[in-house]
């Protein structure tokens, strides 16, 4: 993206102190206004970083992502937005039927007290780990990798089943638009483009998030999720691992989501 330091340094003192802090929360996502649009009606992309689907809507800041894009005919188009907007990004143009907003973060730096960091871990089902010995605190580098589906019009070519690529990536292996309550959704779970086993999957909707469906990725890196109520729903999906040897951080780890609505 163009201008990355230069568009760093224009932004106020405050809105980087509240934008760096912000990102230390759980879950980062994409949301959708409104989810199911009409033909060529615009639709507002946001960035929300927070809990149970309640949080800060980010500003589009260049520097913090190396793919802010969506899937049309013949490949990925860049969101378009303005640097420190919120809204994010706007489609005005959108593609027929439902199809895949794509973001992910730049490589980020993240210090945890160490019984924090110990309770992320049991929260996102990352247990048991090898912890520093000691008592110091813990850090690790951590990056976003989040789809959202959204719909445009009443059928379109499928744009929804375009992969990413991203090296941990949520799949729906069904257009969840096509669906309602009470029907179950059907997921796939990436690593580096191969399934990915024992990694938790959590999914809630936005009307109920206390109500959290939890279940381990099986060999084919699948799982299944009752879609419960209508609205907005998350999954999101953490891999761990150790920071390389000589590393500045104790820790990596890759943090996927997708998020939709269901009608």
């Amino acid at each position: 993206m163009p201008f990355f330091a230069k568009s760093m340094r224009a932004l106020p003192a405050a809105l980087l102190v509240s934008v760096c802090s912000s990102l230390h929360a759980h879950e980062f996502w994409l949301q959708a206004q409104p989810w199911i649009a009409a033909d060529d009606e615009a639709v507002e992309i946001s960035l929300h970083v927070g809990q149970q689907l309640v949080g800060d809507s980010m500003p589009n800041i260049f520097a913090r992502y190396t793919e802010f894009s969506y899937t049309r005919d013949g490949g990925r188009v860049d969101v378009p937005g303005e640097m420190g907007r919120i809204p994010a990004g706007i489609i005005e143009e959108t593609p027929p039927g439902t199809f895949v907003v794509g973001y992910q973060s730049v490589r980020q730096f993240g210090p945890f007290e160490r019984d924090k960091f110990i309770a992320y871990l049991e929260e996102e089902g990352l247990m048991p780990v090898s912890l520093p010995p000691g008592s110091r605190d813990i850090a690790e580098h951590y990056t976003r990798y989040a789809k959202a589906l959204v719909r445009a019009g009443d059928s379109g070519p499928g744009l929804w089943r375009q992969d990413y690529g991203f090296r941990i990536e949520l799949h729906s292996l069904q257009d969840p638009y096509e669906k309602s309550v009470g029907d179950r959704l059907d997921l796939r779970l990436t690593w580096e483009g191969e399934p990915a086993e024992g990694l938790l999957i959590k999914a809630f909707c936005a009307r109920r998030p206390e109500v959290q469906q939890r279940l381990r990725s099986d060999a084919d890196g699948r799982g299944s999720i009752e879609l419960d109520c209508a609205g907005t729903w998350l999954v999101n999906a953490v891999k761990l691992l150790p920071a390389a040897p000589g590393a500045d951080v104790d820790f990596e780890s890759f943090w996927a989501s997708l998020t939709f609505s269901v009608r």
